[in-house]
């Protein structure tokens, strides 16, 4: 089948990053296909996910959507309404309309896909979790934090009992979790589970970085809140510490996070040391000067 193996050799182009390769690989697939299958044939699907996947990856949303459009229309036209395929159809299509800020458009997408899952996997079958992991997240994307957070505390449950209290799984969960939380200002319980996701995270085989300073900015921003503002200084200082030197390699929300790390210092620091507090700031400003404007 040439059309499969120029989908491997896409998918090879894809992870070593050469994404202008991998789609032209994709695109002859994809020719192929057309050429020799009905126009209703769900093997077509694939050709437009991948398309799409190689579109996302380059930062091209607009791209993505039109080809998973097409992935969609044909999936609901040779696949059964209780499909996974539909489903993971579905999300695509809400995956790139989220990117593109249309948040209405995407959640119905989202929430048909889970409809999907539902049916035809079950309430606990993985598939079906994620789906709603990225339900709860768009809801509190959308400032609808109420749902979101029975959204994504039924996926923590249900994570918690098919994989375990310290699958890294339930660190992705109990962070967005805490995202919901300050959502709602109740910065205690947001504490309670980004120190969870901590610890989890802690735990794990394979160190993971940005996950951890997600968790540790998190929960410096919930100490300001609640006024411990001792323990917010000793964790700022002890997070800067120790990713000072593996910074150049963090990605740009981390350092972002790191920066809002310093200025948060910044503020914490007695008139004792205000040389100090001016020097994280001017770091800031070097790094990410929006982060100061109005000053």
């Amino acid at each position: 089948d040439l059309a499969l193996a120029l989908d491997q050799l896409g998918q090879l182009a894809n992870k070593r990053g050469d994404l202008e390769e991998a789609e032209n690989l994709f695109r002859r697939g994809l020719e192929i296909r057309q050429a020799t299958l009905a126009p209703t044939n769900s093997k077509l699907l694939y050709s437009h996910v991948n398309i799409g996947r190689v579109a996302y990856s380059r930062g091209d949303a607009e791209g993505a959507l039109a080809a998973w459009e097409q992935g969609l229309a044909l999936a609901k036209g040779s696949l059964d309404d209780s499909h996974p395929e539909l489903a993971r159809a579905e999300t695509n299509v809400g995956v790139a309309l989220r990117a593109l800020g249309r948040l209405d458009e995407a959640e119905v997408h989202y929430r048909r896909a889970l409809e999907i899952y539902e049916r035809s996997l079950g309430l606990e079958h993985g598939d079906t979790v994620i789906a709603q992991y990225n339900l709860g997240n768009l809801l509190t994307q959308r400032d609808d934090y109420v749902e979101a957070r029975a959204v994504q505390e039924a996926a923590i449950a249900t994570w918690e009992k098919t994989l375990g209290p310290d699958s890294e799984m339930i660190a992705h969960g109990s962070l967005a979790l805490t995202f919901t939380l300050v959502g709602l200002e109740d910065y205690a319980a947001a504490h309670e589970q980004a120190a969870r996701a901590l610890r989890v995270l802690t735990g794990l085989a394979v160190d993971k970085p940005a996950l951890r300073l997600q968790a540790e900015s998190l929960l410096a921003s919930c100490e300001l809140e609640l006024d411990q503002r001792a323990l917010a200084r000793d964790r700022a200082e002890r997070v800067l510490a120790e990713f000072a030197d593996m910074e150049a390699d963090l990605d740009g929300v981390s350092k972002r996070r790191l920066a809002q790390l310093r200025l948060d210092l910044a503020d914490l620091l007695p008139r004792s040391e205000r040389a100090r507090s001016a020097e994280l700031r001017e770091q800031v400003r070097k790094q990410f000067p929006a982060m100061l404007d109005g000053d």
